[in-house]
């Protein structure tokens, strides 16, 4: 009898050590993602975030900022940097880029121009050290029909493999959810 209770006490361990991370959808503003459920909802990762999500322990933590393309011109205009950055998705991604690059020290970057349910996307993955703390970066930028998004994604370097997957199907996930109607008026 305790050989068959601690055969199937290892059994189950095993078991779940495999189950996989279900996901779940989250609506903020006019767009949609599925995180993990083992995120919960943060509060002070960024100010200008519309979404942020986290989990303190696995060091995994997420964050999406939205801004409207008006208010990205307005901005290159008022600050006069029409000569430095186009005011269109290209610019908007060359401004965020070298704001990182003057933050984190980049290793290992690449950049890839991908399209996200339709949507003109660039995917920026690198690794970089915060206070002396090796971090993987994934970060998504979205040309969205009246809004730029940028999602950002960070866990420890050592947990770059565990995560990286996820990420991946975080960034693929992400919806814009008056896109159709927006198509529709000719926008």
């Amino acid at each position: 009898m305790k050989k068959t209770f601690i055969l199937l006490l290892a059994c189950i361990s095993l078991l779940s050590c495999d189950t996989k991370t279900e996901f779940k959808s989250i609506k903020v503003n006019d767009y949609s993602i599925s995180l993990p459920d083992f995120l919960s909802e943060g509060k002070d990762l960024n100010d200008d975030a519309s979404l942020q999500y986290q989990n303190l322990f696995k060091e995994f933590y997420v964050v999406i900022i939205d801004e409207s393309k008006e208010s990205f011109k307005l901005a290159i205009e008022i600050n006069e940097l029409e000569d430095v950055y186009e005011s269109n998705f290209e610019g908007y991604t060359e401004l965020l880029v070298g704001n990182l690059e003057a933050a984190v020290t980049f290793k290992n970057k690449t950049e890839t121009e991908t399209k996200i349910n339709g949507l003109p996307a660039k995917i920026l993955a690198f690794e970089g050290n915060v206070d002396g703390i090796d971090i993987y970066y994934q970060v998504a930028y979205i040309d969205g029909i009246t809004n730029y998004y940028q999602i950002m994604t960070w866990t420890l370097a050592d947990k770059k493999e565990t995560y990286k997957e996820t990420m991946d199907e975080m960034f693929q996930s992400f919806k814009v959810s008056n896109r159709k109607k927006e198509i529709k008026k000719g926008k």
